[in-house]
């Protein structure tokens, strides 16, 4: 068998197959065979992708017996055009497609669930094993694997899917201990390290020690956040300072006695 993996999805294509089949034979509309494909096709290769990447040729496979399968899955239909190019028929409704998952992207998806386990349940033992093995205590955010990493099949899927986790990753300030504020993405928000019009304040408050949210947060007696507090500002950042105000709007943390965390 060596390298070649496909082996492992076999039964997965054959469950397409058999399905498909049994279905081929009656009549059916298009809007019942895309319920169908969205309902159970979909659904089938879910447990196997949630563990290993499929490969490319794989991938293409399923696309394209789901593919045939809403335009020629009908009795009567097997010399029927495709009469949609198949990327816009998986596009979401909204933007004019019939949204059906793609294998590869679904795949990737599920992989991400795996380095979201790493960073929300770190003494869970898939997490535990993952860490030791691969990531000896280092941050999945500044982890950069190797580009032919090798490793389990569930650590392979995490290699493909980190850039694109990382992506999407940010910090929600509990009391804001664990949150850089120049560095993280916060909120959704991208870091404040890439915004120009700040630069200088940035420079200056950094030389001030400021580094993290609870660094200029003021608390009141019962540890809710009462407002920013921040240094004397020279009279030439000022008009920055009325920016950096209103980029940090949405970072208000939680409690003093909260945890920061990942959403």
């Amino acid at each position: 068998m060596g390298s070649n993996r496909n082996y492992l999805w076999e039964e997965v294509i054959s469950k397409f197959k058999n399905k498909i089949a049994a279905w081929g034979g009656v009549w059916l509309s298009t809007g019942g065979k895309l319920t169908l494909i969205r309902s159970v096709l979909s659904a089938l290769p879910t447990f196997q992708a949630s563990l290993l990447m499929a490969p490319r040729q794989i991938a293409d496979q399923i696309s394209c017996l789901m593919r045939n399968f809403l335009w020629n899955g009908g009795k009567g239909n097997s010399n029927r055009f495709h009469l949609v190019n198949w990327e816009t028929v998986k596009h979401p409704i909204a933007e004019g497609g019939l949204q059906i998952r793609d294998p590869q992207q679904a795949n990737l998806a599920l992989g991400c669930k795996l380095l979201w386990q790493l960073i929300s349940e770190p003494t869970h033992p898939i997490s535990e094993i993952l860490n030791l093995k691969y990531l000896r205590n280092r941050s999945i955010i500044t982890f950069n694997p190797a580009p032919s990493s090798r490793g389990t099949q569930a650590w392979r899927i995490c290699c493909k899917g980190i850039e694109f986790f990382r992506t999407h990753l940010y910090k929600i300030p509990g009391n804001g201990k664990k949150t850089l504020l120049w560095r993280d993405r916060i909120m959704g928000h991208p870091p404040l390290s890439v915004i120009n019009k700040i630069a200088d304040l940035r420079a200056w408050l950094r030389s001030k020690g400021i580094r993290k949210i609870e660094d200029i947060v003021e608390w009141d007696n019962k540890g809710n956040w009462q407002c920013w507090t921040l240094p004397n500002i020279p009279a030439q950042l000022e008009n920055q300072l009325n920016y950096f105000i209103d980029a940090i709007s949405d970072f208000t943390p939680v409690h003093k006695d909260e945890e920061d965390s990942w959403g």
